[in-house]
């Protein structure tokens, strides 16, 4: 969706607090939320009213940094809405890695990059949550692979911690891989009303990424469409209605097969981060 005018001015706003002369690229936007790309800048802006939780992700970044865990941001709100400006990442995200598996041409490089990928993310998570951390919307699309072989996460407007509680209910992040723990709590409550995230959920979450990224197939054998109502897909992930990982690899692969496997056993307190 191209942006509004408001929006528009929102991110001139910020080049120029910024000291970026040359045009940003849009990127993305929905319902007065838009993000894009300014120099070594990832732009966010919101005007009032837009979706998401610019001011919450704000905040998480802020934390973030102050634990030492981010380089830090640049923002700014009036009453012409707020942006948010983040360091641009120089990689790929964790589904465009694993696209030469879906794609049928991994070579045995590429191969290797993923099962090394995949293992790191999960230790990268491990650490996230040892830090009192949960992400709230874990997915291949939020995890970054850097040229120079580091991860990390980005989209925090569903993140908290116990100094940043959120400022909205949560109700799940990407539908296709929360734990079924967390489908059983959606079909349960009202959507006001929030619902717990463990960190063993999350790690169940990336699995499910994981799972997704490398085979092209989501972790649910559903007994409809994937992109039908929300309560049929949710009943099928509550009840663990699992499909065969090693009917869907697109190649045997023990080590990648076992941390998909460990991230994603249907008990939570079983959940492993490394296999």
């Amino acid at each position: 969706m191209e942006p509004t005018a408001s929006s528009t001015a929102l991110v001139s706003s910020a080049l120029a607090r910024l000291g970026i002369d040359t045009p940003p690229k849009h990127l993305s936007g929905r319902k007065g939320a838009n993000t894009w790309r300014a120099g070594n800048w990832t732009v966010k802006t919101a005007v009032p009213g837009a979706r998401g939780h610019l001011a919450h992700e704000t905040d998480a970044y802020t934390l973030l940094h102050h634990q030492g865990i981010h380089p830090g941001v640049q923002h700014h709100h009036g009453e012409a809405g707020r942006w948010l400006a983040v360091p641009w990442i120089d990689g790929q995200s964790l589904w465009d890695l694993f696209a030469p598996a879906r794609e049928g041409h991994a070579t045995g490089e590429q191969r290797t990059l993923m099962r090394e990928a995949a293992r790191h993310v999960l230790v990268a998570l491990e650490e996230f949550h040892d830090a009192g951390w949960v992400h709230g919307d874990m997915q291949t699309e939020n995890v970054i692979h850097t040229r120079d072989g580091r991860i990390e996460f980005i989209d925090f407007d569903n993140a908290r911690h116990l100094d940043l509680p959120l400022s909205h209910p949560y109700r799940g992040g990407l539908i296709h891989v929360i734990a079924p723990e967390t489908a059983q709590q959606l079909l349960a409550t009202a959507d006001t009303r929030d619902v717990a995230l463990t960190p063993h959920a999350e790690l169940f979450a990336l699995g499910a990424s994981l799972f997704w990224s490398w085979t092209g197939t989501r972790i649910t054998h559903y007994r409809g469409a994937p992109d039908g109502p929300h309560p049929d897909i949710l009943t099928d992930i509550a009840a663990g209605r699992r499909r065969n990982l090693a009917a869907d690899r697109p190649w045997a692969d023990p080590v990648l097969e076992r941390l998909i496997t460990a991230a994603t056993r249907p008990e939570p307190h079983t959940r492993s981060y490394r296999g």
